[in-house]
């Protein structure tokens, strides 16, 4: 089996650079070619909303259908991610059920009805739970939602580029930790020894069960694991996994690439790592690494004491207009333990074609009627269509959108999320919204492509996705009012896949989720190759063109409760270098001309062309190892002292100062260490 392309760019190359072509989805499409997530005919809209099915997810309504239509199917046959989140029994799901009141006394509830618990983190319960009892868990009145936690990522003998671009390099090779003497003439330079730091990613060394699993497979081809990345000094001999991904048969082990850029810019630091399952149990992984090494964990395990973390994961159903529990995490592990925190921004793009953004949305009078569909499949049935036009001026009530090509083996999951100004938690969400996809008339295609309204009562979010086996396709979305108030505001987002948004685009707003906590650093990408160190002509970096972008609002706390005085969180913080080497993990170089670069710490590595690391999945552990640099240069400076010199010595990319595309600009270790250091000279200096 040849190595894929594992990173998870939220839009492909093809989509970026303008080079793909489309098919108009008006014309028929070939069999089976699109297929959603959307709720299954079989079930009514009547039904959808009623009862204990209100409080299940589009992949456990689907999941619970085809399992009661067909008890002796394997539960776990499905196009869509979600529903093949099931575990090697194939009689669990792996779920997130929110709480109405007392966790505990709902985990309790549910670990009778065969429940098996992973974490637990406010009120949201992560863990297993048998397919056979999803209806009598829906029904216990402490259930809020029940849902199929989504994860995605931000995705020695080689060293990353990316070290010498951002200055790391230079740094550890000019800076020692205390001056020289008679007695030590030769101090140690800095290079994070005393600082752990943290990775939370998918997996880190799957590819061991893989091999394994594929032992006797004479088309296999092995795959690099862990001990080959030691016995090549690539990763350090004792990385403490706490928690590897619990199913290894869709682990990328993305995580131990971000290991090897750890490794490459603080050689001396100890490295820890988890991958989590569920919302809860990312909120409690952070917790876990955070937590001191004499102390245990709500699971017994000991802490890994890590003074930084980095994460590149996230979650579809993270909040867009609040924090949410991963970010509640992290601001309890900063104040319990000062934990400097660093995630990746996110792949969603910075230009129009990534999101949709409408502040006084407007919806049709009329609803849409069945005559109005004529004979096709109904879609928005009965739902007041939103006018997509923000200005008023023209009514459209379909919205351009491409959808890239995929196949059979390598299909194109298109994420397509609505989020609107009403909170994600709590029983608060006052409308129920319905995403579809028609063709590129706005007319309906088929069952299954829509998101289903959503519950009034029940997070304010849609998602929909479409998954593409064929040739890339033109298409539009619809966006229905099925029921409730009428929002004031409406943000579509594309999460993941390869597609974008024709019409009416906006370049903000593409950074959600825990990357918004006011205690994470969330880290944009550059292109390693394109930075001034490696091109003498470039008077500043060059950002990524997927690089997440922020600059919508905090409308609510994070209980739901809206804020007096709205806030928009400053980020993306700054920004540090991506399509940097690996020996194992990435894609082909899209740098001409890399191999031969004048500078040599910017050339590519002949053995490993295919292994180039793109996405802030790549740009957070530079910046993360980076941080503990500076740490162990300046053991006394908090992490909000690092955050405050990282971004002020950053190198200004965009617009002039802070802008919600950069951040700050481009990381430069050794001016953040200067800046660092003066600004704690400072500091002292005012204490009487």
């Amino acid at each position: 089996m040849p190595k894929l392309n594992r990173v998870a760019l939220a839009f492909s190359l093809s989509t970026l650079l303008g080079t793909a072509t489309a098919t108009d989805l008006s014309a028929a499409l070939a069999p089976g070619q699109l297929s959603g997530n959307g709720v299954s005919s079989a079930i009514s809209a009547k039904d959808r909303a009623s009862g204990s099915n209100a409080k299940l997810d589009n992949a456990l309504l689907n999941l619970k259908q085809r399992a009661t239509a067909a008890p002796s199917a394997p539960a776990s046959s499905s196009s869509t991610h979600a529903t093949r989140r099931l575990q090697a029994a194939e009689s669990y799901v792996t779920v997130d059920v929110i709480a109405k009141g007392d966790a505990k006394a709902l985990q309790a509830q549910l670990e009778k009805l065969g429940f098996q618990t992973t974490a637990v983190f406010h009120n949201d319960i992560g863990g297993r739970l048998p397919v056979s009892q999803i209806d009598n868990a829906a029904a216990l009145s402490g259930v809020l939602r029940i849902s199929v936690p989504e994860k995605h990522t931000r995705a020695g003998n080689v060293r990353s580029q990316g070290d010498s671009a951002q200055h790391s390099k230079l740094l550890r090779d000019t800076y020692t930790i205390r001056p020289a003497t008679r007695a030590e003439p030769k101090p140690p330079h800095v290079d994070g020894t005393g600082i752990t730091i943290g990775v939370i990613s998918d997996s880190f060394n799957c590819a061991d069960q893989q091999n394994q699993q594929n032992v006797d497979n004479p088309n296999w081809v092995v795959l690099d694991t862990q001990a080959d990345d030691v016995a090549s000094d690539d990763l350090p001999a004792a990385v403490n996994v706490v928690n590897e991904a619990s199913d290894c048969r869709s682990g990328t082990d993305e995580g131990r690439a971000m290991a090897q850029i750890v490794h490459d810019v603080a050689p001396g630091a100890r490295i820890a790592f988890y991958s989590p399952d569920t919302m809860a149990d990312f909120a409690q992984g952070i917790q876990t690494l955070a937590l001191p090494t004499n102390k245990t964990d709500a699971n017994g395990r000991h802490g890994a004491g890590a003074q930084i973390v980095v994460d590149d994961l996230g979650f579809f159903a993270e909040p867009l207009y609040q924090e949410g529990i991963i970010g509640e995490a992290i601001d309890e592990v900063a104040k319990a333990h000062g934990t400097a925190y660093f995630s990746a921004a996110g792949n969603a793009a910075n230009h129009n074609k990534a999101a949709y953004d409408n502040n006084g949305p407007a919806f049709a009078a009329a609803a849409v009627t069945r005559a109005k569909l004529a004979k096709m499949a109904p879609l928005n049935l009965g739902e007041r269509l939103i006018n997509f036009d923000a200005s008023g001026k023209s009514t459209l009530d379909h919205l351009p959108v491409t959808i890239g090509s995929g196949s059979a083996d390598t299909p194109n999951t298109a994420t397509f999320a609505v989020f609107w100004d009403q909170p994600m938690t709590g029983a608060n969400a006052r409308s129920s919204l319905d995403l579809c996809l028609g063709n590129s008339l706005g007319n309906p295609l088929g069952n299954n492509l829509c998101s289903g309204p959503t519950v009034v009562g029940q997070p304010a979010q849609a998602i929909l996705q479409i998954t593409n086996k064929g040739a890339a396709i033109q298409g539009s979305l619809r966006l229905g009012l099925a029921a409730g108030v009428a929002p004031g505001r409406v943000h579509i987002l594309i999460l993941g896949g390869d597609a974008s948004i024709n019409r009416y685009g906006t370049d903000t707003g593409s950074i959600y989720g825990h990357p918004l906590s006011p205690n994470a650093a969330a880290i944009g990408a550059a292109d390693y190759f394109k930075t001034p160190f490696c091109n003498a002509k470039l008077a500043t970096a060059t950002l990524e063109p997927y690089s997440s972008v922020g600059g919508l609002p905090f409308l609510f706390n994070a209980d739901g409760s809206a804020i007096a005085k709205p806030t928009t969180p400053q980020k993306p913080e700054f920004v540090a270098p991506d399509g940097v080497s690996t020996n194992f993990f990435g894609m082909a170089s899209l740098d001409a001309g890399a191999a031969n670069a004048a500078v040599a710490d910017c050339r590519s590595y002949p053995d490993y062309l295919n292994d180039q690391f793109y996405g802030t999945s790549a740009a957070a552990p530079h910046a993360a190892a980076a941080a503990a640099l500076l740490w162990q240069a300046a053991p006394t400076a908090t992490a909000t002292d690092l955050y405050s010199a990282l971004k002020s010595s950053a190198l200004d990319m965009e617009s002039p100062g802070f802008d919600y595309k950069s951040g700050s600009g481009f990381l430069r270790a050794d001016q953040a260490l200067a800046t660092l250091q003066a600004q704690l000279k400072k500091a002292k200096a005012k204490k009487p």
